[in-house]
């Protein structure tokens, strides 16, 4: 997408369509600032989080192999952008006891499960 000149005006929105994880980026114009605004269908996330408990409860309890959850591209690629691993290790976790919906694995929320998870 591309535009060249200084005459675009409020009501005018452009979009670079829906990327391959389904955000829809959209540009539009306010009092002369453009605004960014991504949205993403969450329902075929929230689907895979299903998918993923269904499969954690079919495992043995004590499975080394646990699915812990889905975060959807427009958390993702915010979080991927922290350069400290610790810390971007803490708002992946942050992310989950924020929004729970997403996590497929229930211990991980809990205190007890980051300190299994971080040794």
């Amino acid at each position: 997408m591309s535009h060249r000149g200084s005459n675009l005006s409020e009501g005018v929105v452009l979009s670079d369509g829906r990327s391959a994880a389904g955000v829809l980026t959209t540009f539009s114009f306010e009092g002369g600032e453009l605004i960014v605004c991504k949205n993403q269908d969450l329902e075929p996330d929230l689907r895979e989080v299903q998918a993923m408990r269904e499969r954690n409860a079919a495992r043995a309890f004590a499975s080394d192999i646990k699915e812990i959850g889905r975060i959807p591209e427009i958390f993702y690629s915010r979080i991927c952008m922290i350069a400290d691993p610790a810390e971007r290790k803490k708002a992946v976790r942050r992310f989950f006891q924020e929004h729970p919906q997403f996590c497929a694995y229930a211990p991980y929320l809990s205190n007890s499960g980051a300190k299994r998870q971080a040794g």
